[in-house]
C-alpha cells in the first residue's frame, strides 16, 4: 500500500515539475512582431518640393528698378493683348554696368520726377526717372500683381504682373546638386500637397535647367537646379502658388529585398544587423544594405527570400526563444 502511495506522490511531484518547467519556458519566450521578406519590384525615388504654376504663364517685368505709380488691374481680371496693366516710375542709373538700381535710388527718382510741375521733364529730369506703362503681351487672366498700390518697389528680376493664358499646371522644383544627376526628362512623378484635399496627381519631368544657381536656405547657401514637372489632368483642388511635394521615379529595382527601418540595428563598429526567426529562436544576422526607400532599406547581403525578420528588436538577444506575430511589411507600391 505504501508503495502505491509513494508512486502516486512521485507522479504528482513530477507532473507539477513538468507544468512549472513548461510555464517557465513559456514565460521565457519573448513575444515579437515580425515581417516576412518578400522580393518585390520597388521604385527608386527622388523627393523634391516646389511651387505649382500655370503651364502657360506670361510674366511681365519692369525694364529697370522702379516704383508703382498707378495700377489698372488686379488678380482675377480678364485682360486682352496690349491692355495697360500698370504705370511704373523707373530708374536707370547712368553708371555703366548697373542692372537695376536699388529701392532708395528708385524712390528718389520717383519723388524727384513727380515733384516737378512741368508735365514734360527736361533731359536732366529724365535721368532721374521716367514713367513706363506695362502692357499685357497676351490675352488671359491676371494671376498676380506684385504691387497692391502706388509706391511699391518693383525689381526687374521679379515679375510685376503674371498673366495666365492656358489651362495646364506644372510644378517648378529646386533640386539639390547631389540629386540632379538621377533626374532625366520623361521620368514619371507623383505630386501631392497640403492644399490638394488628399489628392495625388501623376506628372512627368518636362525640363531640366542647364545652369545651377545659388539659393539661401535656413541652413545656409545651397546650389540647386531648376526642374519643371507637368501635372496630368489637374483637378479643382490644385491651384497656382500651392506648395507641392513631388516624388520622381528615377529607376525600378526588380526582385529587391526590403527590410523596414524599424528592423535594422547597428553595432558599435557601425555594422548593420537584423534578427531572423529560425525555429522560434532569434538569430542575430549581419547584413549589407543598399538603397533607401520609403518603406525601408534594400538588403543586398545577409538574408534570403521569405526570411522572418523581427521588428524593433531592442529587447531581443541572440538565441532568445521568441513567439513571432507576422505582419505585412509596408510596400513602396501600396
Amino acid at each position: 500500500m505504501r508503495k502505491y502511495v509513494m508512486l502516486a506522490g512521485f507522479t504528482i511531484i513530477l507532473s507539477a515539475a513538468i507544468i512549472i518547467a513548461g510555464q517557465s519556458v513559456k514565460n521565457s519566450m519573448v513575444k515579437v512582431t515580425a515581417v516576412k521578406v518578400i522580393p518585390e519590384t520597388a521604385d527608386d525615388i527622388t523627393v523634391c518640393s516646389g511651387k505649382v504654376e500655370s503651364l502657360d504663364d506670361s510674366k511681365v517685368y519692369v525694364p529697370s528698378a522702379g516704383l508703382s505709380r498707378k495700377i489698372y488691374v488686379k488678380a482675377g481680371d480678364q485682360v486682352t493683348a496690349g491692355q495697360p496693366l500698370m504705370d511704373v516710375a523707373t530708374y536707370s542709373s547712368s553708371d555703366d554696368g548697373d542692372s537695376g538700381g536699388s529701392y532708395q535710388e528708385a524712390y528718389e527718382a520717383y519723388t524727384s520726377y513727380f515733384n516737378h510741375s512741368s508735365s514734360v521733364p527736361s533731359s536732366s529730369e529724365e535721368e532721374l526717372g521716367t514713367v513706363e506703362t506695362l502692357k499685357s503681351p497676351v490675352s488671359g487672366t491676371v494671376e498676380s500683381v506684385a504691387a497692391s498700390g502706388s509706391g511699391a518697389f518693383l525689381s526687374p528680376s521679379e515679375p510685376a504682373v503674371v498673366i495666365k493664358n492656358g489651362s495646364g499646371l506644372q510644378v517648378r522644383l529646386s533640386v539639390g546638386e547631389s540629386q540632379i544627376s538621377k533626374l532625366k526628362i520623361g521620368q514619371k512623378a507623383k505630386i501631392s500637397g497640403v492644399g490638394f484635399s488628399g489628392s495625388t496627381y501623376n506628372g512627368t519631368v518636362k525640363s531640366i535647367s542647364n545652369e545651377a544657381k545659388q539659393t539661401i536656405t535656413t541652413t545656409g547657401q545651397e546650389t540647386v537646379v531648376e526642374v519643371v514637372v507637368s501635372i496630368d489632368r489637374p483637378g479643382s483642388d490644385i491651384k497656382p502658388g500651392f506648395t507641392a511635394k513631388t516624388k520622381i521615379v528615377t529607376s525600378h529595382c526588380v526582385n529587391t529585398l526590403i527590410v523596414p527601418y524599424e528592423a535594422v540595428r547597428e553595432d558599435d563598429s557601425g555594422n548593420e544587423y537584423v534578427f531572423r526567426v529560425i525555429n522560434k529562436e532569434a538569430v542575430k544576422t549581419p547584413i549589407v544594405t543598399g538603397k533607401e526607400f520609403d518603406s525601408g532599406f534594400e538588403v543586398r547581403q545577409g538574408i534570403s527570400h521569405y526570411d522572418i525578420i523581427i521588428m524593433n528588436p531592442d529587447n531581443v538577444s541572440n538565441g532568445a526563444h521568441v513567439v513571432p506575430t507576422v505582419v505585412k511589411a509596408v510596400s513602396l507600391n501600396d
